[in-house]
């Protein structure tokens, strides 16, 4: 999924934590023009053969026994490269996460009914707490350049709290969305926007400076007098992917993939089949869980154990097809690799794999996430976020 102006792609509680983080390779060519030469490289990692004689980031060369100080080792530790922010203080049950520049956003649930949003340089990570909400639960955080917006739920009360003691008893739930201002450092309870008669929400997304977000029966946008306008109708909290210049949606009763050009404000569809094949009798909810949209594609991962790939430019009668039959709960996506959260085997415990455009050479970057609930991404690093609020970041 992107969040901001560049890649396609949250957190509760009520003190930020201070550290720094713990890096293995975070200077990566940090004072060097050329990737992996034999220059800064060598002082910054101590992998003076790697790069002396490797010309090729992530491949088998020298980098399996020229950087065993990584995590994992081997032909891909070049481009693996593995660290950890600092655990923000107190617990954590749920996270969403956003990156803009040099700061990630950490939007997590501390109890059922509490939220905080938390924020911190990554290039000192220092976790500064921005403002706590009550909330029941989590579905996303994005921001502009000058702006972020938490889209959250809330129960026993519809429109925000009219009429709270009315739905108190039959504990109805609600969308709930809040913009906070960009430059907010603490006490952060920006603006409650409600979105009437919703129950569910799907996850936010950016393009071009404007916000768009699922609710149960439509993607929409928030005008800029903070009103939320319908985009097109759909149902079931879809889930939102985007790239510069479209919004992608599908949802949980749905096996299309749509999308929606900023612009111009147009809505077509790109493809559909997303459980073409899959008897709909024998799964519990054939759902789609994450999209994330490259420069010619867009994946999607689904509730039935697959991730799909489907050209982005709609065409008559396109199918998606089947990238992986492995279960998947995020994405991200670059120029050269599809990022995603599959279970590990082991109870609650997700892998990071790394996989070619084309679902070629498969290669597990990350391990040891407990419930990975977030995924994004910016140039240099992908980051990932787990029930525990454990952000790790991995070098690409």
């Amino acid at each position: 999924m992107r969040i901001g102006a560049r890649w396609i792609w949250v957190v509760l509680g009520a003190s930020a934590s201070v550290g720094a983080v713990t890096a293995s390779c975070s200077n990566f060519d940090a004072a060097d023009v050329t990737p992996n030469d034999a220059a800064t490289d060598a002082v910054d990692n101590g992998d003076t053969a790697s790069d002396a004689a490797d010309a090729t980031i992530g491949d088998a060369g020298l980098d399996a026994v020229a950087c065993p100080s990584r995590t994992p080792t081997g032909p891909a530790c070049e481009s693996a490269c593995v660290d950890r922010l600092p655990l923000p203080l107190g617990t954590t049950i749920d996270a969403r996460i956003a990156v803009q520049g040099d700061r990630i956003y950490l939007l997590r649930a501390t109890s059922a009914t509490t939220a905080e949003l938390l924020s911190s340089s990554l290039s000192a990570a220092a976790w500064q707490s921005l403002g706590t909400y009550s909330a029941t639960g989590l579905f996303g955080v994005a921001t502009t350049d000058t702006k972020i917006l938490l889209s959250m739920q809330v129960s026993g009360q519809t429109d925000a709290g009219a009429d709270a003691g009315a739905d108190a008893g039959a504990n109805a739930h609600s969308l709930l969305l809040v913009q906070i201002d960009g430059t907010c450092t603490t006490g952060c309870t920006g603006t409650p926007i409600a979105v009437g008669g919703e129950t569910v929400g799907g996850n936010v997304v950016s393009v071009d400076q404007k916000f768009f977000f699922g609710s149960g029966s439509a993607v929409l946008t928030l005008a800029p007098a903070l009103t939320p306008n319908v985009v097109a109708p759909e149902f079931g909290g879809p889930i939102l992917g985007s790239d510069c210049s479209y919004v992608y949606w599908s949802n949980s009763f749905d096996s299309r993939v749509h999308r929606y050009d900023v612009a111009h404000g147009l809505s077509s569809e790109v493809a559909g089949g997303l459980f073409d094949g899959v008897d709909a009798s024998n799964v519990s909810y054939p759902s789609t869980i994450a999209l994330a949209v490259s420069d010619t594609t867009v994946f999607a991962s689904t509730g039935i154990g697959r991730i799909m790939k489907m050209p982005k430019e709609p065409k008559p009668d396109a199918a998606a097809q089947v990238l992986l039959p492995r279960p998947s709960r995020a994405l991200a996506v670059d120029e050269r690799f599809l990022y995603f959260a599959s279970p590990s085997g082991a109870f609650l415990s997700y892998d990071i794999v790394r996989v070619g455009l084309d679902g070629s050479n498969p290669v597990t970057v990350s391990t040891g996430a407990i419930v990975v609930t977030d995924m994004t991404s910016d140039r240099d690093f992908l980051y990932v976020a787990d029930k525990s609020g454990q952000i790790t970041r991995i070098k690409k």
